[in-house]
């Protein structure tokens, strides 16, 4: 199989914030209307199908050596999604944080210089988290972005 980006045994994809699709460049104020993909969760989507596949002799990734236990990497990755999610939600569940608090809070002066990738991962762990109903984004008077829990955190 031919992985390109979509698994990589070395490191985990990282998949990146878009803006909507449907959004006209020229209209940018009516853009920030339309949802923007949920990158990180079409691309859990797509490695569970992944996994699904039948057997697969060799994986030849994009970057690194080919590999053969893809069904092995993707529960790896999944777990390392789930472990990320849980994070961030205990970072939201002390104050309701921005995107960028979340990436600052996880990568510290990265999160300044590698910005685009840091909100990607930030965001697309909050993404999941508004999904399985955690977790919920405000917007304050400037329309900045927060995101709040909804349910107390369980030790």
């Amino acid at each position: 199989m031919l992985a390109a980006d979509h698994l990589i045994a070395s490191v985990s994809s990282n998949p990146l914030i878009a803006r909507p699709l449907e959004a006209p460049l020229e209209q940018a104020e009516d853009a920030a209307q339309l949802a923007r993909p949920k990158s990180l969760m079409i691309y859990l989507d797509s490695l569970a199908k992944t996994k699904e596949m039948g057997p697969i002799d060799l994986v030849l990734p994009g970057h690194g050596p080919g590999f053969t236990d893809h069904v092995g990497l993707i529960d790896e990755r999944f777990r390392l999604h789930e472990r990320r999610a849980n994070k961030l939600y205990e970072l939201i569940a002390e104050r309701p944080r921005s995107g960028y608090e979340l990436a600052q809070a996880l990568w510290g002066n990265v999160a300044v210089t590698q910005a685009y990738l840091t909100l990607s991962e930030a965001l697309g762990h909050v993404d999941v988290l508004i999904s399985e109903g955690r977790v919920a984004e405000q917007f304050d008077a400037d329309g900045i972005a927060y995101f709040e829990p909804i349910n107390s955190p369980t030790s």
